[in-house]
């Protein structure tokens, strides 16, 4: 339950490297308080997983999710409007200086 709370809306984030790390570092808290294991207990994170039957992370559900919404908006007609959004590009120029946080796919 607490995975699917945590996921909620998840198809349409950018997701980057800093967030996938606090997503798993939450998740990683949730098993290890639901095995009774505390961080002082010095118990590797693969064993809590083994402990708990954890069979896939929370970052490989929200990609799966991902891929599963970008295909179904693949299916959608010409017409509406987040196929539009999606295949949108932009005209002129970025701004200068530095890299940009999200690409215009993204």
């Amino acid at each position: 339950m607490v995975k699917s709370i945590i996921s909620y809306g998840s198809e349409v984030w950018p997701l980057k490297e800093r967030n996938l790390k606090l997503l798993e570092a939450t998740e990683m808290d949730f098993w290890r308080r639901a095995a009774r294991k505390w961080k002082l207990d010095r118990v590797r994170n693969e064993r809590i997983e083994n402990i708990m039957g954890v069979k896939h992370r929370i970052s490989e559900d929200i990609k799966i999710n991902q891929l599963r919404w970008y295909g179904h908006v693949q299916r959608m007609e010409e017409n509406r409007i987040p196929k539009k959004i999606l295949n949108w590009t932009p005209q002129g120029k970025r701004k200068r200086g530095g890299i940009p946080r999200w690409s215009w796919r993204e």
